[in-house]
């Protein structure tokens, strides 16, 4: 069975890794105090990805006391539904049913727990059930 023919049988996953760090100055959230960056930065959800399982996970050299709190979205097209945290707070996952072009914004709220901060990093999710995304991305 090709992998086009498992999509159409069964949701597509896309895996996005979540770097965050505590930074003396220079960072790019919480008033320059952390950084965070997503790999992809930015997904683009296409043709026989419909629905699709998205799942935000901390990459495992971010350190434990960061925990996912929380994921929030932009989405007015009734895109996103069945948000769920995992219980040790290192992943987020939602689907996206995939059949409306958008572009959703989300924020993943990151809480430090030795800090008691609240972090929100912000990735870009694209919609186009038309189209098919770029080949040839690297795997892990």
């Amino acid at each position: 069975m090709t992998q086009k023919s498992k999509n159409k049988t069964k949701s597509a996953a896309l895996e996005i890794e979540l770097t965050v760090a505590h930074v003396v100055f220079g960072g790019n959230a919480a008033q320059g105090r952390y950084f965070y960056s997503f790999s992809p930065d930015v997904v683009t959800v296409g043709k026989d990805q419909s629905p699709v399982k998205i799942t935000y996970r901390l990459e495992k050299e971010v350190s434990k006391h960061f925990k996912i709190d929380g994921v929030l979205n932009s989405d007015s097209k009734d895109q996103i539904y069945d948000t769920k945290i995992a219980a040790d707070g290192r992943s987020a996952s939602m689907m996206n049913r995939n059949d409306t072009q958008t572009l959703i914004f989300f924020s993943v709220l990151v809480r430090d727990e030795k800090r008691g901060v609240l972090v929100a990093c912000d990735p870009q999710v694209g919609n186009d059930p038309e189209i098919t995304p770029q080949a040839g991305k690297r795997k892990r």
